[in-house]
């Protein structure tokens, strides 16, 4: 059942919307000004109007903007930041030339292993020689999973962010544009596999890993081979 937002519920709403895309617009056009993607200023923004910082050094100013209507109106911005993020990758999908894609398959596939091994690795061993040192866990308790999770975590990219610095920069359409995006979406792909491998492995009962990925190796096969069938 959908309710309508009140009238103060809406004026808080307005709040949210207004603050963020001010603080976004202005940090994004100085750093254009600086000849660096605008999206770095937009999250830097987020990152100042976030907990993390206002919710930190001001937590009543934090609450009294984002919180204050018992939290109704900032999950109606969070579904809107959605659709945003949605229309993002459409209008970049838009953009993607897949002949280039297609071309530079080798490539992509090589530069996103090394960015995927390397960020893993890092994460794992990080994990696995300090855990006892940043967190507080009982004796005898097995690592391998914790330390597969910080890897993964680092491995998988942010393909909206990608995207929205190659549009910035004006250079999605071009060969390097098109590489960096077809490397950040095999990262995805991969890292999103071995999550959900982490994920299975976490539930009391893991059997089920080895057939969920097997389903989404099996399709992207059969995918891959209708696609160049029809080329």
């Amino acid at each position: 059942m959908v309710s309508k937002l009140s009238s103060d519920e809406v004026l808080s709403f307005l709040i949210i919307v207004s603050v963020i895309l001010i603080s976004a617009r202005v940090l994004g056009e100085l750093f254009r000004k600086f000849k660096q993607p605008a999206v770095i200023g937009e999250i830097l923004a987020g990152i100042l109007l976030g907990p993390s910082l206002l919710g930190t050094v001001s937590p009543h100013l934090f609450e009294s903007i984002f919180t204050a209507q018992k939290d109704v109106p900032y999950k109606a911005f969070d579904g809107l930041a959605n659709i945003g993020i949605i229309l993002l990758m459409f209008i970049a999908g838009f953009e993607v030339d897949l002949k280039m894609i297609r071309k530079q398959g080798k490539q992509a596939a090589s530069i996103s292993l090394l960015g995927l091994i390397f960020p893993f690795a890092l994460g794992f061993l990080t994990v696995w020689f300090f855990y006892d040192r940043i967190f507080s866990a009982p004796a005898g308790i097995s690592l391998t999973i914790p330390a597969m999770f910080f890897g993964t975590a680092l491995s998988i990219t942010a393909l909206s962010v990608i995207a929205k610095i190659l549009l910035d920069l004006n250079i999605l359409r071009s060969k390097i544009g098109n590489l960096v995006l077809t490397a950040a979406m095999i990262d995805d792909f991969l890292g999103w596999i071995l999550f959900s491998i982490i994920m299975q492995l976490m539930k009391p009962t893991g059997d089920s890993a080895l057939w969920s990925v097997s389903m989404v190796l099996v399709y992207t096969v059969f995918y891959s081979y209708n696609r160049k069938m029809d080329c």
